[in-house]
C-alpha cells in the first residue's frame, strides 16, 4: 500500500492528463477516491515495480516507501520521512542537554553555596568584646 499525506492508500492509476501535473487516482481503505499529486505519494517497491513494467519509463523517479514506515502508518505513527518527526528528535536531543545542562548547574551552584555554609559553620569562635562603661 502506499502512503499519501501519512495515510495508507492504494493506487488505481494514473489519473486522465487533465493538468499539467503528473497525477494519481488513489483509494483510501474506506473506499473514496482522489486524484492527488504524484510528488505527494511514496510509493511501495512492488508498487513501483508494477508501475513501470505497465507504464515503461513514465515513472522512474518516484518515490519508494519502506516496509517500517508502512508499519509504522498502520499503527498511526507518522513515516520517518515526515519532517514532524525530525523536528521531535531535534526537540527531544536539545531537551536532553537542556535537562543535562540545568543538572550540573544546579550541582555547581549547590556545592557554592554548601561550601560557603561550611566555611560559615566552621569559622572560629571569636569572643565577643564586651565594653564596659565607666
Amino acid at each position: 500500500m502506499a502512503i499519501y499525506k501519512n495515510r495508507e492508500v492504494g493506487i488505481i492509476g494514473p489519473a486522465p492528463l487533465a493538468t499539467v501535473r503528473p497525477s494519481m487516482k488513489i483509494r483510501y481503505l474506506d473506499g473514496l477516491q482522489d486524484d492527488v499529486s504524484l510528488s505527494q505519494i511514496r510509493f511501495t517497491q512492488e508498487e513501483k515495480n508494477s508501475l513501470l513494467k505497465q507504464y515503461p519509463s513514465q515513472f522512474d523517479d518516484i518515490e519508494v516507501v519502506s516496509d517500517e514506515d508502512v508499519k509504522a502508518v498502520r499503527v498511526g505513527v507518522a513515516p520517518s520521512f515526515d519532517p514532524s518527526v525530525k523536528e521531535q528528535a531535534k526537540a527531544k536531543v536539545q531537551n536532553e542537554l537542556q535537562s543535562k545542562m540545568n543538572a550540573d548547574q544546579q550541582k555547581r551552584v549547590t556545592d557554592e553555596a554548601k561550601s560557603d555554609l561550611d566555611k560559615k559553620v566552621d569559622a572560629p569562635v571569636k569572643p565577643a568584646q564586651v565594653q564596659v562603661k565607666k
